[in-house]
C-alpha cells in the first residue's frame, strides 16, 4: 500500500488533476489521523443510524416479510466499511467496532418497520 500511495503521481505523469487529487488524500489522512474521540464515536453513531434507516427501507421497498433484502443492505454496509478500514488509518478500535456497527441495526430498523406493516394491514402472525 505505501508504494502504491507515494508512487501515484509519478505513474500518471505531471497530470495536475491527479496530483492534486493525491496530495488531497495525504491531507485527509492527517486530518484522519487528529481527530478526537468523540468525532469517531459520533462517526459509528451516524453509521447505526443509516443502517437502521437502510433497514426500514430495505423492508418498505421489498414489500417481503423475510429479512434477506436488510441482511443483504446490512452486509453491503459491512463491506463498505471494511473498505474504508483499509483505505483509510484509523484506530483499531474503531476498526473493530465498525465491523459490527452495520447488521444489527438494519435488522432491527427491519424488525420495527414489520411491526408497523402488521399494524397498518392488520395482519396477525
Amino acid at each position: 500500500m505505501f508504494s502504491t500511495v507515494f508512487s501515484f503521481p509519478s505513474r500518471y505523469g505531471n497530470n495536475p488533476i491527479f496530483e492534486s487529487t493525491f496530495y488531497v488524500l495525504l491531507v485527509f489522512r492527517g486530518a484522519l489521523k487528529s481527530m478526537p474521540v468523540n468525532a469517531f464515536m459520533f462517526l459509528l453513531f451516524n453509521y447505526c443510524v443509516a443502517s437502521f434507516a437502510g433497514g426500514i427501507a430495505a423492508t418498505f421497498l421489498s414489500k417481503r416479510i423475510t429479512p434477506r433484502p436488510v441482511l443483504v443492505v446490512g452486509a453491503m454496509l459491512t463491506i463498505a466499511g471494511i473498505m474504508n478500514c483499509i483505505r483509510l488509518p484509523q484506530p483499531v478500535w474503531f476498526n473493530i467496532a465498525n465491523l459490527f456497527v452495520y447488521i444489527a441495526p438494519a435488522y432491527l430498523g427491519y424488525m420495527i418497520a414489520k411491526l408497523n406493516k402488521k399494524e397498518t394491514t392488520g395482519e396477525n402472525q
